[in-house]
């Protein structure tokens, strides 16, 4: 009789601990409906379906001008400390700077 209990209450725990997963991933999924809705929503206006045309699939109107920024390349620059080993790093720390 004792073991079949054992058994029954680690039954009973783990389908408790599975239920409390299982809300979460309710609620979770819930709320991506719900922004889901919304965004649907939102598309309904032609300004949403102009600008998500022009952000995810870059197009553009007749006459209008698409301007790129491209940001200036720059070297990486390594710094010192980067570099040093673990060792060179302490004998710095405790020799200072030289």
């Amino acid at each position: 009789m004792g073991l079949s209990t054992y058994h029954a209450i680690t039954n009973f725990l783990a389908v408790r601990e599975e239920q409390a997963k299982n809300r979460k991933t309710v609620e979770e999924l819930t709320k991506k409906k719900s922004d889901l809705e919304a965004y649907i929503a939102e598309l309904q206006t032609n300004e949403a379906v102009e600008r998500e045309a022009k952000e995810r699939l870059n197009l553009k109107k007749s006459g209008e001008e698409v301007v790129v920024v491209v940001p200036p390349k720059t070297e990486e620059k390594k710094h010192e400390s980067s570099l040093l080993t673990f060792w060179q790093k302490v004998k710095k720390f405790i020799l200072g700077s030289q």
